[in-house]
């Protein structure tokens, strides 16, 4: 668990390395530059990559409330015990599988809304959130499919399953395709 979380946070920097870099910002030492675009940026990335996060806590307290895990989270949370919940949903992770965020429909509604926003000329606090939130689910099946070797289960509401290679191509695709919507930020 510490390995996957150590993986995602330096891909995180990664890409929050190469879009500053793209961008120019690390050459431009104008306390204007700062507080205009890279710190709204950086916000919106850390909220951005962090949001399918919530998707444990729907499933804990919307789609299946019921389950012992849900009751177990909820009842940490009622006593203010926040870290033990969320400690308990990270090692619990791979006992859920009806997520909503975590589905290739949300991720196709969230690749066309993050081209609008990036593409609109918008708030930079927008375009990061929505950039690294895809990126965050991106990196989510990358994991999965390294760890698992199979990303179906974000297919669950379509009638077919991929093969191996057009798992790899389509997270191939959905990774090149959060780079360019990075870069031309």
């Amino acid at each position: 668990m510490k390995e996957k979380a150590i993986t995602r946070t330096i891909l995180f920097f990664v890409l929050l390395f190469l879009v500053s870099l793209f961008k120019r910002w690390f050459f431009s030492f104008d306390l204007s530059t700062l507080y205009s675009f890279v710190l709204p940026f950086i916000y919106g990335a850390i909220v951005g990559y962090l949001l399918p996060y919530l998707d444990h806590l729907i499933y804990v307290y919307g789609i299946c409330p019921n389950e012992l895990t849900s009751q177990r989270v909820k009842a940490y949370f009622s006593k203010g015990n926040f870290l033990s919940g969320i400690k308990l949903l990270f090692l619990t992770h791979n006992e859920r599988n009806k997520f909503i965020l975590h589905t290739a429909h949300f991720q196709l509604i969230l690749v066309m809304v993050a081209f609008w926003v990036v593409s609109s000329g918008g708030s930079i606090v927008g375009k990061g959130i929505v950039v690294f939130f895809l990126f965050s689910l991106v990196i989510q099946q990358l994991l999965e499919l390294y760890e698992k070797r199979n990303i179906n289960d974000w297919f669950c509401a379509m009638p077919f399953d991929l093969s191996k290679a057009q798992q790899v191509l389509y997270v191939g695709a959905n990774l090149v395709l959060v780079f360019l919507l990075a870069l031309f930020l």
